[in-house]
């Protein structure tokens, strides 16, 4: 006999019979079984009280961060969040450097460092709403003033193939784990616009982007897109003007990163100028990269643009090395007193090469690898490996 209970929502004059907890149990396993056969509800979520307001995602890194071209007493930076939001530079524990910001892309230049120290830096997010979220912390060193003994890294073609892209970055951080910085001929992933093929990208570079400086030039297959001029040192763009094409100087050297589809006429007048600029300073060492090489055995051949009207100018400046991408092999062109390098070999379909395109040609493989360059008073040494670590060409030139 069910003894009777006070129940605020029963009155006292009311009994329960036992049959109707036989009735309640039968009805609540027949509703059970359904639930657990029905794909789906089983698994059904409550439904949103606010069906008209969305959650927003917490702050956070999405890309990056990426430093970009770094000098003795200062260094750019540059990262993606995973939505518009406010950002600043933690540096030394004191936030001290203000950031620009289009969307979700930021930048910012430090300056006032101090030559040859080491820093350590993290990221300061806060999303509307939301408290201050900080980034990982991440490191970096400033180059002494007087650098004349260093070295860095030059490779390219990256897209497409993201199992060999890997193997590449794995041989990198085994043989040459602490360069001054690396520089990406172009043509890190197969289109440039699609963000998920950016995820996978950042996600095999992450541990170099962790040790040192990236700078990549701007390939075809970036499509001049936004995450291109938003990640990397481009720094001649201005608002609504995006320029792939830029100087610097490093230690004893000079840098020209190029892009024959941006102005042309206008970037040809851009290289005389810096060329007799160091050749006026006596820069001892000038580099070119650019992604659609000169002289090519490659299916994209020669270039006869930068032939007529680039090549005069880097053999009457006396460039020594520029390297490039675009064709997926390695190549050595020799043309008094410029050695072209084709760097094509970071992970893309290889290319078979053509024999007998050009009468330059030194070496012609299609092989995966990387380059590194020495630079000192006297020499730049070049060391071209495969995915095994062990050279599959070498040079100085004096």
């Amino acid at each position: 006999m069910l003894h009777q209970s006070h129940h605020p929502f029963l009155n006292s004059s009311e009994r329960i019979e036992p049959r109707f907890f036989a009735h309640l149990l039968s009805a609540s396993l027949l509703a059970l079984c359904f639930a657990l056969t029905v794909p789906g509800l089983a698994q059904a979520k409550p439904a949103n009280p606010h069906p008209g307001q969305q959650s927003e995602p917490s702050p956070a890194v999405r890309w990056g961060p990426v430093l970009g071209i770094m000098q003795s007493d200062a260094a750019s930076l540059q990262w993606a969040t995973n939505v518009p939001m406010s950002c600043a530079v933690e540096l030394d524990g004191v936030v001290a450097t203000p950031t620009t910001a289009r969307g979700i892309y930021h930048a910012a230049r430090l300056t006032g460092l101090k030559q040859d120290s080491a820093y350590k830096a993290r990221i300061v997010m806060t999303a509307p709403k939301k408290q201050k979220t900080f980034s990982a912390s991440f490191g970096f060193r400033t180059p002494p003033k007087a650098l004349k003994n260093w070295t860095f890294l030059a490779f390219g073609d990256t897209r497409t193939n993201h199992d060999a892209h890997g193997k590449i970055i794995q041989t990198l951080l085994k043989v040459f784990p602490r360069p001054e910085f690396l520089i990406h001929t172009g043509d890190l992933t197969e289109n440039g616009t699609l963000p998920a093929l950016w995820d996978r990208f950042f996600e095999i570079e992450r541990p170099v982007l962790e040790r040192m400086p990236f700078l990549a030039v701007c390939g075809n297959h970036e499509q001049r897109g936004p995450t291109y001029f938003g990640m990397f040192s481009n720094p001649l763009s201005q608002g609504n003007r995006p320029c792939s094409w830029y100087s610097f100087r490093y230690g004893n050297a000079v840098f020209l990163v190029l892009d024959p589809k941006d102005r042309f006429s206008e970037q040809t007048g851009f290289i005389d100028r810096v060329l007799s600029a160091a050749d006026r300073d006596g820069v001892k060492w000038r580099i070119v990269a650019c992604h659609y090489p000169v002289f090519s055995s490659g299916p994209h051949g020669n270039n006869q643009q930068e032939i007529d009207n680039w090549a005069p100018l880097f053999e009457k400046y006396h460039v020594q090395l520029a390297f490039f991408g675009h064709d997926h092999l390695y190549e050595r062109n020799v043309k008094e007193p410029v050695t072209y390098l084709t760097l094509g070999g970071g992970g893309a379909p290889l290319y078979q090469p053509k024999q007998g395109l050009n009468p330059y040609s030194v070496k012609l493989l299609s092989i995966l690898h990387l380059a590194r360059i020495t630079v000192s008073e006297t020499a730049l040494s070049v060391s071209v490996i495969g995915l095994d670590g062990n050279p599959i060409d070498s040079f100085t030139i004096k």
